[in-house]
């Protein structure tokens, strides 16, 4: 959250413990500022400290340095299938009952295959497994293989109404509408349909009255350091 957004963390910090809850994930509330703290009951247990991440730890509080578990979505123990679904669709009993059903698939993790790879017991998330399984026996789910957004299209008040997309397989265009439009692609992806949905009423784009959009991006990058510890080799 930016300092001049007209919204604080705490606006936010309940739809993200919602999502905690409905991915399942590991770690501590450590009082980090840049990562805040999950709500209690929120967070899986992480798992026990390795013997490298043990040595770790007590080596850098010499330095002043904290090591802790980092958040993942990985289930260390199995989803509590009778609490959290009326805790996420207190009112939808369909909703309760079939992501309650999901979550009694999801084992916890025992490293049976890599996350990266699919995971075999549906103990890493993936989307296909969490989010859209339950989501299709709901039957209102349609998914359009092969379809690229191209631009959200408004309404006369200036409101989203739909989506138009292009059939990768055959060039067509394509309209969908629907009474709430979600733009969650990314990015990369988001600033790209905004810039493309001009209209007279948006010359510059959607939600671009800064022309701002596109600049000052900022994404998910990851690093790896790899080294080797005389003091745990055999």
């Amino acid at each position: 959250i930016g300092f001049d957004w007209p919204i604080s963390y705490d606006d936010l910090a309940p739809w993200y413990d919602k999502a905690e809850m409905l991915v399942g994930i590991f770690g501590d509330s450590e009082g980090i500022e840049n990562s805040p703290d999950s709500s209690p009951g929120v967070l899986l247990p992480p798992p026990k400290f390795r013997a490298g991440e043990l040595l770790a730890r007590e080596r850098s509080k010499k330095l002043g340095v904290s090591v802790v578990p980092v958040h993942r979505a990985v289930l260390t123990k199995q989803q509590d299938a009778q609490r959290v679904p009326g805790k996420l669709h207190p009112r939808n009993k369909k909703a309760q009952r079939l992501l309650a059903a999901n979550m009694r698939l999801r084992l916890k993790c025992f490293f049976a295959t890599a996350c990266h790879r699919g995971c075999s017991i549906k103990a890493a998330f993936d989307s296909t497994s969490v989010y859209l399984t339950p989501a299709l026996k709901t039957g209102n789910l349609h998914i359009l293989p092969n379809s690229m957004a191209r631009e959200v299209t408004l309404n006369k008040a200036g409101k989203a109404k739909g989506v138009t997309f292009i059939d990768k397989t055959t060039g067509a265009e394509h309209h969908v509408a629907g009474r709430v439009i979600v733009l969650a692609a990314g990015s990369q992806e988001s600033v790209r349909l905004l810039l493309n949905s001009k209209s007279n009423r948006f010359l510059d784009g959607l939600a671009n009255s800064s022309g701002k959009v596109g600049k000052y991006l900022t994404d998910s990058v990851a690093s790896r350091v790899s080294g080797q510890i005389p003091a745990l080799e055999a």
